[in-house]
């Protein structure tokens, strides 16, 4: 379905600013004013609008606390970015320029035989939904083609980039480009709070012993995946045969990990008690960690050296933008 939002979002690719919003905010409120530029107001409603679009991504899976600090630091960014697309079109207007009408128009008709099997009507009840007019479209079209042909002029392609810039790159940030050291591991764990109905013991029985009997079985030649899925209490892993796959150093807590990437592959661990639990791992095959070859790797440094070049050109020019104007930002 076509939204407004995502035509407002297209503009964030431009520098990336961020576009007015012409939306309905979320809440209702007052709006007032959260900036100025050159005279030019940016209003409380816009740079909610834009953090809107912005926080539900920003925000997820963080603490309380954690939220309001991100979303203090991410509603600033906001109102920098609004600043600065403002700065980019005033700049283009201040030079008598214009996006001719019957390219917006063209632009339109795109968005309407792409998104509404050109029923121009459509489009128009799309838009009234989301609180928005067909005049506000066209201007929102209208600003998103100006910033980008701005930063077209002024953010050339990047530079050529040099296969001695490439290895430089690749030297200095190896780790980036290297696979970490892994172990093929199995495991088996036992819980003090837990109880096994395999187990023709009593619920108070010592688990530590339980799993030392288990651990002669195994030294003894029974199939530690046999054994695992009968005696494991690691439901995740039970019925796979206790196979936890290929880890790294960081999949397990430290104690479990120094004693997984100490062992020799084929090799079956003491029992190890750690807190309330006990683990007997299995280790069936190492992988050395392993640094990519820079012929696997350079065309994606060569972009990345590209993109950055372009950033810091696009910087240059924003800043310049701002050295020469009256900007305000209110709290």
């Amino acid at each position: 379905m076509f939204k407004l939002a995502t035509v407002l979002l297209c503009a964030l690719a431009v520098v990336p600013v961020v576009s007015t919003g012409v939306l309905g905010s979320p809440k209702e409120f007052l709006d007032g004013v959260a900036a100025v530029v050159n005279g030019d107001v940016i209003t409380v409603s816009e740079v909610l609008e834009a953090l809107h679009n912005r926080e539900q991504a920003a925000l997820a899976g963080l603490s309380r606390v954690k939220r309001q600090e991100k979303l203090q630091g991410l509603r600033s960014l906001v109102t920098r970015e609004l600043v600065d697309r403002q700065l980019i079109l005033q700049a283009f207007r201040k030079r008598g320029l214009a996006i001719p009408p019957s390219v917006v128009e063209s632009q339109i008709r795109k968005i309407i035989c792409e998104n509404f099997s050109g029923n121009r009507a459509a489009l128009v009840g799309t838009l009234w939904s989301q609180r928005c007019t067909l005049n506000q479209l066209e201007k929102i079209e209208a600003d998103r083609m100006a910033i980008l042909a701005m930063r077209q002029e002024n953010v050339k392609d990047g530079p050529v980039i040099s296969p001695d810039q490439i290895q430089q790159y690749f030297r200095e940030n190896r780790s980036l480009y290297t696979i970490p050291e892994q172990v093929k591991l199995r495991m088996i764990i036992l819980r003090e709070s837990g109880s096994s109905d395999d187990f023709a013991v009593g619920k108070g029985d010592n688990r530590r012993a339980i799993a030392e009997e288990i651990h002669t079985k195994l030294i003894n030649g029974e199939k530690f995946d046999r054994m695992a899925r009968v005696y494991s209490e690691d439901v995740s892993t039970k019925n796979s045969g206790g196979d936890w796959g290929w880890i790294e150093r960081t999949t397990l807590n430290a104690d479990l990990s120094r004693l997984a990437f100490s062992m020799k592959s084929g090799e079956i661990s003491p029992v190890t008690s750690i807190g309330n639990a006990h683990y007997i791992l299995f280790v069936e095959a190492h992988k050395r960690a392993l640094v990519k070859r820079i012929e696997e790797v350079c065309d994606k440094i060569e972009r990345y050296l590209i993109h950055q070049a372009r950033v810091r050109t696009q910087e240059r020019w924003l800043k310049e933008l701002r050295k020469r104007a009256f900007i305000k930002v209110l709290s």
